[in-house]
């Protein structure tokens, strides 16, 4: 009897990819083939982790042998395909071709939510950035002795508060959380000061996402390696990726696409006061609990 072909999406270091002759009794080995990842012989699973389901979580796996079915990786389901060289061999995963581009997603405070969510997804979706609130609220409601006032700027049951509200901005400690949550290296790239700052490099993950980061808000790169597919998630080891996300910051910083957050103007857009600079958005949303902001 013949067994029943799946289609499973899988994200892997070379784009994304579509895989239809798969079924439940298909191996890890074959998966891995299908996505076009080197598999040595030896039957070796170091360097390969697959991540699956939405938080995207680790699967347990101890052999190339393990069928689909025993990991529980059903037809329609999508994986991230983690992959990372064996020093010393030649990684064909780096020699993809490609430009990296600046998916803008929408300015309405969840910026950083939404950028992560599109490169873990591949997709726009903004229905997400609740659920990271939330997750963001109950790791610093959880560790309290970790996530001080010190570390906050407020008390932790209040700062628990002020991110579960859509109009809260994320930013250092929102992206390290999420970074370890997700177990993937998030790099956000500065226009202003062309700094790169690499949130979750201790989690031991093999693949990162990179933001662009302009004074207030974050878009997500990717790159565009044809037929309408966008690469979100790269190797630790594809320092390409890096130099062309310096080369846009670059090019941002010189057409003066950033916000001087020290000395910006912006108006309260519910009191109309004048402002200037974070600080006094910062001071004048603590004094009056306004949070909706607009540059002049």
């Amino acid at each position: 009897m013949a067994m029943t072909k799946f289609q499973i999406r899988v994200k892997t270091p070379g784009g994304p990819k579509v895989l239809s002759d798969l079924s439940a009794q298909s191996t890890i080995q074959d998966l891995l083939l299908a996505s076009d990842i080197p598999v040595r012989s030896g039957s070796e699973l170091s360097g390969v982790r697959l991540l699956h389901g939405f938080p995207p979580k680790s699967l347990s796996m101890d052999r190339l042998e393990q069928t689909l079915q025993s990991l529980s990786i059903r037809h329609g389901d999508s994986l991230i395909v983690e992959y990372q060289a064996v020093p010393g061999n030649d990684d064909p995963l780096l020699e993809y071709e490609g430009v990296l581009l600046r998916q803008v997603v929408p300015a309405n405070n969840s910026c950083l939510f939404t950028s992560i969510n599109f490169c873990l997804s591949g997709q726009l979706d903004l229905s997400k950035a609740d659920f990271m609130r939330e997750v963001i609220s109950a790791a610093v409601s959880g560790d309290p002795n970790k996530y001080t006032s010190a570390i906050l700027g407020k008390d932790n049951a209040d700062y628990c508060r002020w991110i579960r509200d859509a109009d809260s901005w994320g930013g250092a400690i929102e992206a390290q959380i999420l970074a370890e949550y997700f177990g993937v290296v998030i790099t956000v790239v500065d226009i202003q000061s062309d700094f790169q700052t690499h949130f979750g490099e201790a989690i031991g993950s093999s693949q990162r996402m990179v933001l662009i980061y302009d004074g207030i808000h974050y878009d997500p790169l990717y790159r565009d390696v044809g037929g309408g597919d966008k690469q979100t998630l790269f190797s630790l080891s594809d320092s390409k990726a890096l130099k062309e996300a310096t080369v846009l910051a670059a090019v941002a910083k010189t057409a003066r696409q950033f916000t001087d957050v020290a000395n910006f103007t912006l108006r309260c857009l519910v009191c109309q006061t004048r402002l200037k600079g974070q600080t006094d958005a910062q001071s004048h949303a603590k004094e009056t609990g306004h949070t909706n902001f607009g540059e002049v």
